[in-house]
């Protein structure tokens, strides 16, 4: 069985466990375990998992936009989107951890790297279990990570779970621990504009094709500033049991002829008049009556509670209100649930 390896606190050159002093410098050495502050501490780890936020982020981003270019534009591009997210930032983790450089990209620059409690490499199984782990530390509540504030050898409960360590493996000043931090901070910042313009991206979206009235005749994406009276959709599996904070902020949605199956119809549009917004509830509220009297118009019968279908309103987020985005749209679907394989007005 091996040591874990020392680390000089004056060089930070990284020496064999059976080591007295430095190769480097001739600093007296310590062995790893009997000596705490060559663990990664929880605000240099801290500083790590920001780094590879956004890294995580950027790589995901861009998949996400390759993704959207190839795949096909139905129902399961959702799934298929989450899938992919997880996978690459499980992939980024698990491989780097086990690699010959033992850290991510945030652990390699901040001078940390992962070991078992021998001080050698873990698998790529372990790196995978560990990973893993690491959700059920942010589960509760992220307790699990601030084990490390206050645990002995500076172990997260995904460490323990994993037995592992997380240690310094080289001299870094701390100045580039808060360089380093203040560079992920703003990246994490500006990315969350990225995701505002992706996100009125997917609002924006209409792969569909269209007849000369304005008819889906193919299907495809379909972004909720696009839709239009009369469409027929397709609601993400995620949006099956209706609710007033689901329903408001749909973003993702697929366009199908009416002639195929779908899960709703458009019933109504109206523009809202320029003023402050008034609020997500009132707003919502307030376009119960007129999804009603739209669908009794487009139907032909009354929205009572005999009625086969439910109607509901989408109605703009205050973000979008701001943007300018007026449009409220109602669209009925049966009150079973099931999918309709014709327009309602047939």
């Amino acid at each position: 069985m091996g040591n874990l390896n020392m680390y000089c606190k004056k060089c930070g050159k990284e020496t064999p466990g059976d080591a007295k002093f430095c190769d480097g410098c001739g600093q007296p050495l310590e062995v790893l375990t009997n000596d705490s502050s060559q663990y990664g501490g929880f605000w240099i780890r801290f500083s790590a998992y920001v780094i590879d936020g956004v890294i995580v982020l950027i790589s995901t981003l861009l998949a996400s936009f390759l993704l959207r270019a190839t795949y096909p534009a139905d129902n399961t591009f959702v799934y298929a989107d989450t899938i992919m997210s997880l996978t690459i930032a499980w992939v980024y983790a698990a491989v780097l951890h086990s690699s010959s450089w033992q850290a991510t990209l945030g652990k390699k620059l901040l001078g940390l790297k992962v070991v078992d409690y021998e001080g050698a490499r873990i698998s790529f199984g372990r790196a995978t279990g560990r990973y893993f782990a690491e959700l059920l530390s942010l589960i509760l509540l992220g307790i699990g990570f601030i084990m490390v504030a206050f645990t002995k050898k500076k172990q997260a409960l995904h460490d323990k779970m994993a037995g592992t360590l997380v240690v310094r493996s080289a001299f870094i000043m701390k100045r580039w621990i808060w360089i380093a931090g203040i560079v992920g901070i703003v990246g994490l910042v500006g990315l969350s504009a990225v995701g505002d313009w992706w996100a009125n991206l997917d609002l924006s979206t209409d792969s569909t094709t269209r007849d000369e009235s304005g008819q889906i005749t193919e299907t495809g994406a379909l972004g909720a500033l696009k839709i239009r009276f009369g469409d027929c959709i397709l609601i993400p599996d995620e949006f099956s049991e209706p609710s007033r904070d689901e329903l408001v902020e749909f973003t993702k949605l697929v366009g199908v002829p009416c002639t195929e199956l779908h899960d709703a119809e458009i019933v109504g549009t109206r523009t809202l008049p320029e003023g402050d917004y008034p609020g997500e509830d009132a707003l919502y509220g307030s376009q119960g009556d007129f999804c009603g009297l739209a669908y009794e118009k487009y139907v032909g019968i009354p929205y009572d509670t005999d009625a086969p279908h439910d109607v509901y309103p989408l109605v703009p987020l205050a973000d979008g209100w701001v943007q300018g985005y007026r449009e409220v749209r109602c669209y009925a679907q049966l009150t079973s649930g099931e999918q309709m394989g014709a327009s309602i007005r047939d």
